[in-house]
């Protein structure tokens, strides 16, 4: 292993729209092309803060054994929030899993058959929270509310549509109501978050 420093950025695929921004300028470089870091992975539509990740060059994979947040930007709801794609708001904390750039046979981007890649593989339950001070001032408390998103993969990182960006999973809502599973999509906000509609009789309320 060998610690390289002043690494102000990794590109690892122009086609593919994937760059790592090393956390502190730091990688350490190991066989064939491998190296450990921790930082922010940009992968199409999609940002990674990592604390530990490794890639390896023959499986052109990121392995993301510990992650601060990942958000998801996604085309404009409005022409007014202008032409390209809107970082969500709603961060999905603790991603634990992969990021396949391309095919191992395909590191150069040019065969079209591989238009399912980037894929972004979470292999653990994660949270959505809904603690920031521009919600109610921070009234939701992130041990007591909280969104469990299920494990789940997200194809083609580079051109997938908003309508395509959908979360399973279970909404725990400080006794609020009942625990519900609902299907999250992008909210004109630029949030996760659902809309339903409470079954005959409504829901209990403050667990009453």
């Amino acid at each position: 292993k060998m610690k390289i420093q002043a690494v102000d950025r990794v590109g690892i695929s122009q086609r593919k729209n994937t760059t790592i921004i090393p956390e502190g300028s730091e990688v350490i470089i190991k066989q064939n092309r491998d190296f450990d870091f921790g930082g922010w992975v940009f992968s199409g539509k999609v940002e990674i803060n990592t604390v530990a990740a490794n890639f390896t060059y023959d499986d052109f994979t990121i392995s993301l054994l510990d992650t601060k947040e990942t958000v998801f930007s996604v085309d404009p709801i409005k022409q007014a929030h202008g032409p390209g794609p809107v970082r969500m708001i709603s961060e999905i904390k603790g991603v634990s899993g992969k990021l396949i750039i391309d095919h191992k046979n395909n590191k150069s981007g040019k065969n079209d058959l591989f238009d399912m890649y980037p894929r972004l593989v979470v292999e653990n339950q994660t949270r959505i929270y809904y603690n920031d001070e521009s919600i109610y001032r921070g009234a939701y408390d992130s041990t007591r509310f909280y969104y469990s998103v299920d494990p789940f993969t997200k194809d083609s990182l580079h051109k997938f549509v908003r309508k395509d960006l959908r979360l399973q999973g279970e909404l725990t809502s400080a006794g609020i109501f009942p625990k519900m599973k609902q299907e999250l999509k992008v909210m004109p906000d630029y949030s996760f978050g659902f809309n339903t509609k409470a079954p005959a009789g409504g829901y209990p309320f403050y667990e009453s």
